[in-house]
């Protein structure tokens, strides 16, 4: 679903950029710092106009448009400038480096699924994530070039692969001025432009596993408080829209955006807010469902 994809593109970001990979290369060839708001665009037109005629289009499109596709990302090249994750200060990197390839594909496709997921809990049956996959999911992979061989063969396998890539990641100062910039991306279009390009990365915070949600950085109380409050209104508000008044239970959006550090945690202690927001959540979506 296009409209998924975008609903989801400040999650989707904020997984992409704790890959240290993905975060050097977008601060070291991008505008981010001198331009925030043409970052915005290219990465707009870029997810939009070239990625979709090679997830959808006919196969002399798809070969166009991949064929541009894997120029841009030859040119990006460097090292990393600061310790993350699974790499070192001074590690080559490479955009065409086919595992950042494939965790840039997974974070679109897991938060494609997350997002509808929270849009359709009645319907977000494993059965259903499974066809997902093997309609769409499983393919988007393969035509952006991934080896079939590192295509899970069941959302399952994808789902437990995409929380093992975590090992890999982590948020260092590039990572950081990368989503700074995109935040204030929307200064140069008027106030509601600012507020909304903002309040769509803090709300998204939310939607991030708690270790990597500290890793971006501390953020104020009033912060906190304004991204839990408009991520449930928001959460309320799509599935208003979209007839299906029992996804206001924010719990699970939780539960299914990242299923099983949900279940390899289930008897651990959660923080705070996202106990919180699970507990609500999930007594909302209770009440509506019996309703």
């Amino acid at each position: 679903d296009d409209g998924l994809i975008f609903a989801a593109s400040a999650r989707t970001v904020l997984f992409q950029t704790a890959h240290p990979y993905i975060a050097q290369g977008v601060y070291d060839h991008s505008y981010i710092t001198t331009n925030p708001a043409k970052v915005v665009a290219l990465r707009f037109f870029r997810t939009f106009g070239i990625m979709f005629p090679i997830w959808h289009g006919d196969d002399v499109t798809r070969e166009r448009y991949f064929a541009k596709w894997l120029a841009l990302h030859r040119r990006i090249k460097g090292s990393i400038s600061d310790s993350a994750g699974a790499f070192n200060k001074g590690d080559e990197y490479c955009a065409g480096d086919v595992r950042a390839l494939w965790w840039v594909q997974a974070t679109i496709t897991e938060s494609t699924a997350a997002y509808w997921s929270v849009m359709n809990p009645q319907n977000a049956t494993d059965e259903s994530l499974e066809e997902f996959w093997q309609l769409q999911g499983r393919r988007s992979f393969i035509v952006v070039g991934i080896p079939e061989s590192m295509v899970p063969a069941t959302y399952k396998e994808f789902e437990e692969e995409f929380v093992r890539m975590w090992a890999d990641l982590g948020v260092a100062t590039p990572a950081r001025v990368v989503i700074n910039g995109l935040q204030i991306a929307g200064h140069e279009r008027g106030m509601v432009a600012s507020y909304l390009m903002w309040a769509m990365f803090e709300k998204s915070y939310f939607w991030l596993p708690p270790e990597l949600r500290r890793q971006y950085g501390p953020r104020p109380l009033w912060r906190e408080i304004h991204g839990f409050i408009t991520l449930f209104l928001d959460l309320g508000l799509v599935s208003a829209f979209r007839d299906v008044v029992t996804a206001v239970g924010a719990g699970r959006m939780l539960e299914q955006s990242y299923l099983v550090e949900m279940r390899r945690r289930r008897q651990e202690s959660m923080g705070v807010v996202t106990r919180a927001l699970y507990s609500v959540g999930r007594v909302g979506a209770g009440v509506l469902t019996n309703a």
